[in-house]
């Protein structure tokens, strides 16, 4: 096997990085140390440039090529970080949907086969067959008090309106993001080619 270019970052089972190379955890390498490496990535993954410099940190995030995606309308730069682990849905990123407001809410109106011994209603009076009381004074009774009718019908033909309000549902937390996924570690070559340009 060809010894790897300088930088070159390669997926790996264990649990170290091997002699020659690093984990990709943002660490920060010696300049000193390490100045081929430090000549290919600056300072884009951290470091103060003078001192030391970083390393790219792929702890649970996953690479994306950089330059612009011709299918996302975007641009991804080196050493960019971009997407989130959890994302809060805001109301225009919902599929279009109805709240079907229910209500116990009716309205009946009843009233009764007996004669009506009233002629002013008083709360809760049904109305009632009527008749004329006084013919000389044309008062007519229509109603039976609240609670005195025992035979009632229920009347047919009411409408009624209504203002419902939908109250608020959901706590907004945000939703995992995570694709599927399974722990590896990334190691970076730090003994190897320097890699020459076209």
């Amino acid at each position: 096997m060809t010894d790897p270019f300088l930088s070159e970052i390669r997926l790996f089972a264990g649990d170290y990085a091997p002699r020659g190379w690093v984990l990709c955890d943002g660490q920060l390498l010696p300049v000193s140390q390490y100045a081929a490496v430090f000549a290919l990535l600056g300072t884009t993954y951290g470091g103060d440039g003078r001192i030391n410099f970083g390393v790219p940190d792929l702890r649970g995030r996953v690479p994306i090529g950089s330059g612009a995606s011709p299918s996302l309308g975007m641009s991804f730069f080196t050493g960019e970080l971009g997407g989130f682990e959890a994302v809060p849905l805001s109301t225009a990123q919902l599929p279009a949907h109805q709240h079907t407001p229910t209500s116990s809410a009716g309205a009946k109106l009843f009233a009764s086969t007996e004669q009506a011994d009233e002629h002013i209603p008083t709360g809760g009076s049904l109305l009632a067959q009527g008749y004329f009381e006084r013919a000389s004074q044309h008062l007519i009774e229509n109603y039976v008090p609240a609670g005195s009718s025992t035979e009632s019908v229920a009347l047919g033909g009411v409408a009624g309106q209504a203002s419902l309000n939908v109250s608020d549902s959901g706590t907004g937390l945000p939703h995992n993001n995570v694709q599927p996924s399974l722990g590896l570690n990334y190691i970076m070559a730090v003994d190897g080619i320097f890699p020459p340009r076209n």
